[in-house]
């Protein structure tokens, strides 16, 4: 499974999919819908539009590095990677929050908060 998981990792680039492995094999998800993804502990929370949050055996770092090639994933905090093209808002302090299409909202850390800003 994990050379399978591997080599789905490894498709060409743009392509717009992550493998996500669960117990019955591999689930690709389309990165567009992909709202966040938060840490719980060694695992990943990854929230999709309209349908239930998957809850991976996998580390936020993993996932960060299999979103990589997609320019609208940013990691804003050591638990969040947020997908910017649902961003409705930001409102300032000392790191901030963001405010996603849905009303989640998610907390900037001061260390993140430029490159965040750098790319509106």
């Amino acid at each position: 499974l994990m050379k399978m998981f591997t080599m789905l990792h490894q498709i060409k680039p743009g392509f717009n999919k992550i493998a996500i492995p669960t117990m019955e094999g591999l689930e690709l998800i389309r990165t567009d819908r992909i709202l966040h993804c938060s840490a719980e502990g060694n695992y990943t929370q990854i929230h999709i539009k309209d349908q239930p949050a998957l809850l991976v055996s996998k580390s936020l770092r993993l996932i960060e590095e299999q979103l990589a090639g997609n320019p609208q994933f940013i990691r804003v905090h050591h638990s969040h990677i947020v997908n910017l093209e649902y961003v409705t808002r930001y409102i300032k302090g000392k790191g901030g929050y963001l405010v996603l299409d849905n009303n989640t909202t998610i907390p900037v850390s001061r260390t993140r908060k430029d490159d965040l800003l750098s790319h509106f």
